[in-house]
């Protein structure tokens, strides 16, 4: 599948996206011509808008993270990951009623997803709308919608490549939270 990489440009500056669906693309340019609202919380400054180069390699990073879960391919799983990566979900424990964070590391995720090679999901169930909202020297910030789940997530340019230090993740409304580690 491949994605389509855009520059969404709004009243007070502009954002940049990468989208499976050219329909996606529509709707977020539409979306931030209606709301200066939502743009300003999606906004990067025209002077830090980033090369090029490091949108293409923060959307290949962030399509080996999604691409290796889905097909169980732990290399590009690793590739894409910081090796003290931290992917929490905030849960709800049934007997307290009380808020936690459950917590994912970089080699619990790259082993689950090595546990997947022999399962991979099926081309129809998935879905992998990438998104960069911002790009700011060697940070960045991005969303990753995918089949059951929708990860925020932070990016680092480390050594000269861009990995994922950082995912906030919550399940799509009606997909339960199972701890897959």
């Amino acid at each position: 599948m491949k994605n389509k990489v855009a520059m969404i440009h709004g009243a007070g500056g502009a954002f940049l996206a990468a989208s499976a669906r050219k329909s996606d693309l529509a709707r977020a340019t539409n979306e931030t011509q209606r709301s200066s609202k939502l743009e300003a919380n999606h906004l990067m400054d025209d002077t830090n808008i980033a090369r090029q180069d490091d949108l293409e390699a923060i959307n290949q990073t962030l399509l080996d993270y999604i691409e290796g879960f889905y097909d169980g391919n732990e290399a590009r799983m690793e590739s894409s990951l910081h090796p003290e990566l931290a992917k929490r979900i905030a849960n709800l424990d049934s007997a307290s009623g009380r808020g936690y964070l459950a917590e994912m590391s970089a080699l619990a995720l790259t082993q689950l997803t090595r546990k997947k090679a022999d399962r991979p999901t099926p081309a129809a169930e998935r879905v992998q709308e990438i998104a960069v909202f911002d790009i700011f020297e060697n940070a960045a910030s991005a969303r990753v919608t995918a089949s059951t789940w929708i990860d925020y997530l932070h990016l680092s340019r480390l050594n000269g490549r861009w990995v994922i230090v950082n995912v906030l993740w919550e399940m799509k409304a009606g997909q339960p939270f199972k701890p897959y580690w």
